[in-house]
């Protein structure tokens, strides 16, 4: 018989979760005849999940504490106290199918407990949180539920592999034993019950992190301020400096030494506050020291002033707006609609002019004996336009609605 070498089983392995800034990786191929040897022996699947590492065996949000035992599919125990032990079997024959229960493992925060049998240790596993591999229509599968979230999965719910294959699963044991086996994705929608036990439908990605931030007892646990697409490295458009102090919500205070750690306390659920003075980065790179609450505030209210779209009177510059939607390029952002003309501007001495085509209004502007009076001049509303991506037409009757429908829907 054609057996695996020890050290080979945890070469295999790449972890069930990247880190937070890595992209979407998956289990290292191990499409060989030693695989179908490990299946036929009912070897834990978990055993190709792990990294050796110099506390133990680490398998996600915990590692398996050295030192710890094997089992072979002779029944013949090996321990393992050091990095160092793994090489000890490189020339041995052997097929390491189980570990040795009960196993002692330790969380990231230093946390210790135990898994006394395979079915803890897989539970343990499909409770890691995901430090990255989503995208806007993929989110990695894990067990939801009290350990890790103020909501829990409501079965039935479907995954998806790699391949883009598709499974179903009926409870929770399934799931640990999905999760144990391979990666995979939740296909969204799928449901998430609270403690009051109501149902939350999450329809995508963004949505996932809505329903998963709102467990934090936080103002600003909210997609809109923090951009779970830029690595949690933003706070509106504030750049977060580490280390930080964040409060949790059993009191306590906690160092937080980078995004991947600040995007565990995030997805769940445990963060109250900043801890202050707060640091933050200027798009100059300068240094902003922030000392409270109230300086928080305002600061982000400087970023909802940055980012809102300036406010005009309503006077030639209606047009100049109005036409930066149509022409694109020439006025600084890329088209996304066609004026239904014909459009007019009231001039200072009260008469009108009427314009039927972006050519006709383009030549009064270059026309040295307009340009003075442009200066005096006010659109007349209705104006009509007809947007590009979906031919659908909207009627604005002032500035106030001029405005969001053009930065809503252009792209500058």
């Amino acid at each position: 018989m054609k057996y695996l070498k020890i050290l080979a089983l945890f070469l295999f392995a790449s972890m069930l979760f990247v880190a937070c800034d890595g992209d979407n990786e998956d289990t290292v191929d191990i499409n060989t005849p030693e695989e179908e040897e490990i299946v036929q022996h009912n070897s834990n699947p978990l055993i190709s999940r792990g990294s050796g590492s110099s506390d133990g065996l680490d398998l996600g949000c915990f590692s398996i504490k050295f030192p710890f035992e094997m089992v072979d599919e002779e029944g013949t125990t090996y321990t393992f106290s050091s990095e160092d032990d793994f090489n000890l079997l490189l020339d041995e024959e052997v097929l390491i199918i189980d570990f040795v229960y009960p196993v002692d493992v330790i969380d990231s925060d230093g946390n210790e407990s135990s898994a006394a049998d395979a079915e803890e240790l897989g539970e343990l596993f499909a409770s890691c949180v995901p430090q990255g591999g989503w995208e806007d229509d993929t989110f990695p599968a894990y067990s939801v539920g009290d350990e890790n979230s103020c909501y829990d999965l409501s079965y039935p719910i479907t995954l998806e592999d790699v391949d883009g294959d598709q499974v179903s699963v009926e409870n929770e044991e399934e799931l640990v034993a999905a999760i144990a086996e391979e990666l995979y994705f939740f296909v969204f929608p799928i449901d998430l019950v609270n403690d009051e036990g109501e149902t939350v439908s999450v329809a995508n990605t963004d949505e996932m992190f809505e329903a998963l931030f709102s467990c934090n007892e936080w103002d600003y646990a909210d997609t809109t301020v923090f951009d779970w697409e830029n690595e949690f490295e933003y706070l509106g458009c504030l750049r977060i400096t580490f280390p930080l102090t964040v409060e949790l919500a059993d009191g306590t205070s906690v160092t937080v030494n980078d995004h991947m750690e600040l995007c565990d306390l995030m997805i769940t659920g445990e963060i109250s506050g900043f801890g202050f003075p707060l640091n933050v980065l200027e798009d100059d790179g300068s240094l902003t020291v922030i000392d409270n609450e109230e300086e928080l505030e305002e600061a982000l209210e400087a970023c909802e002033d940055f980012w809102e779209p300036p406010v005009y009177e309503d006077d030639f510059l209606s047009l100049l707006i109005l036409l930066e939607g149509a022409l694109g390029d020439e006025f600084g952002i890329d088209p996304c609609y066609d004026i239904n003309y014909p459009i007019s501007i009231t001039l200072g001495d009260d008469s009108t002019v009427t314009f039927q085509s972006d050519e006709e209004v383009e030549n009064y502007f270059v026309d040295p004996a307009s340009q003075e009076e442009l200066f005096e001049s006010s659109l007349v509303y209705p104006v009509s336009v007809t947007y590009r991506s979906d031919n659908s037409t909207a009627t604005f009757n002032n500035l106030d609605e001029m405005l969001p429908g053009i930065f809503e829907n252009c792209t500058f």
